[in-house]
């Protein structure tokens, strides 16, 4: 199949996500925020430096796991405000704080590159675990998050990291590219486009910000088996699930076969060890 590529369209591309992410809600939340981010959440608050009485805000929160994680250290005056582009994700987490009796915290729906209902500098702190990267204009919510952050104040972030060191997505991501080149969409955000440091730094510098820090964290995600890695990528991962069922259901096992075969390299005793890579920054508005 030889279809050309597809012209870029943030609109179009922002609505597939809404509806990707929406799908996936309830399925992210149960089998992976948790089991798989929730110590990457507790690095990222930790690394933010929070304090009692700051207002806090969780752009692209998600199942809001580094939202609950900052609840506690900036209570009890201070508040935190999760966002997220799927309604479905915000109303999961609004019940996940009502449960827990958390005054000092609210979810809203929003999308990061238009903020236009928050104030100029009105956060202390802006967090943002694994979100950058997925936004159709990620240029827009960096200016953004400069805008609505108090003088001093500072974004801390992660991103995926370089795809030759983000097997943990890139084995799949890469797999499909070669297999169904037609997905790709011309001129749209890739996993990895802020992988390398150097271009985190330069998005951050080009938005306003100073005193950038980076860097590196390195691990691996551990299965019991491919098949369990493989049944959660597609019951879980957003876009990447959306992407794989657009695909004829031979396509998508022929795939399916690659990827498991290339697992193999990762394998040991048929347990599947995948590693991670993100790409961390903190950055203060000037």
């Amino acid at each position: 199949m030889t279809n050309a590529l597809k012209a870029f369209d943030p609109e179009k591309y922002t609505i597939e996500s809404r509806e990707a992410w929406n799908t996936v809600s309830q399925y992210y939340d149960e089998n992976i925020a948790n089991k798989f981010f929730k110590t990457l959440a507790q690095d990222l608050t930790s690394w933010a430096e929070l304090k009692p009485g700051e207002r806090v805000l969780d752009a692209a929160c998600g199942a809001g796991i580094v939202t609950f994680q900052a609840a506690p250290q900036v209570a009890p005056q201070g508040n935190i405000l999760g966002i997220d582009l799927s309604p479905a994700m915000i109303e999961l987490c609004r019940k996940k704080a009502a449960a827990r009796g958390l005054p000092n915290v609210d979810f809203r729906t929003h999308n990061a590159e238009h903020l236009t209902a928050l104030d100029d500098q009105s956060f202390d702190a802006i967090l943002s675990q694994l979100g950058l990267m997925l936004f159709a204009q990620p240029q827009a919510a960096l200016q953004e998050f400069h805008r609505i952050l108090k003088k001093t104040g500072r974004l801390v972030l992660s991103v995926q990291g370089r795809a030759d060191k983000m097997i943990f997505t890139s084995i799949v991501q890469k797999t499909m590219a070669r297999h169904a080149p037609w997905l790709k969409v011309e001129g749209a955000p890739t996993l990895y486009s802020f992988g390398e440091a150097s271009v985190l730094e330069k998005a951050l510098r080009d938005a306003g910000f100073s005193r950038i820090e980076t860097k590196y964290i390195n691990g691996s995600f551990d299965f019991p088996n491919f098949d369990q890695f493989w049944n959660l990528l597609i019951e879980g991962a957003g876009k990447t699930k959306s992407m794989l069922e657009s695909l004829a259901p031979n396509l998508q096992q022929t795939i399916k076969n690659d990827v498991a075969q290339q697992a193999e390299t990762y394998q040991s005793a048929g347990a599947l060890n995948l590693p991670y890579e993100l790409t961390a920054a903190k950055a203060f508005r000037s």
